[in-house]
């Protein structure tokens, strides 16, 4: 059934034309409809489909595999900032269900950082590290 449904994504990816599938220039990933681990890898306007490693699914609004159960704690979250970071010295945030986004601060306001594929937030040292590094709950 799944060799079947991939299958008819790349049917559907090639009759449709890379242009209203990929960007003409750059690089983006897309979801395929009810294939949570595996997406279209776009690269300058051709598509190719990757598959995420397992206990990992592909989250779409993040355009990178995660651990299956941070997705599914993935409520929206409001952050607040505290009143007093400044530019110089901003102050960063952890996403509370998703360990490989985090925010930072600045004059009160939070700013949205995503980690690269395969790291997650280490409030420890300000910075993205390997998962094994990182006290998160995921």
């Amino acid at each position: 059934m799944i060799k079947y449904i991939l299958f008819s994504a790349l049917v559907g990816l090639a009759a449709a034309g890379t242009s209203s599938i990929c960007p003409s220039e750059g690089t983006r990933k897309l979801a395929i409809p009810r294939l949570t681990t595996r997406y279209v890898t776009c690269i300058d306007g051709i598509p190719s489909v990757s598959t995420c490693e397992s206990g990992t699914q592909f989250d779409a609004s993040y355009e990178q595999c995660v651990v299956i159960s941070t997705v599914e704690k993935a409520a929206d979250v409001e952050i607040v900032c505290p009143e007093t970071d400044t530019p110089e010295e901003p102050i960063y945030v952890a996403h509370p269900g998703r360990c490989y986004v985090y925010f930072i601060c600045v004059n009160n306001v939070p700013h949205e950082q995503i980690c690269p594929d395969g790291t997650y937030f280490n409030p420890a040292v300000n910075t993205c590290d390997l998962p094994e590094k990182v006290d998160c709950e995921s």
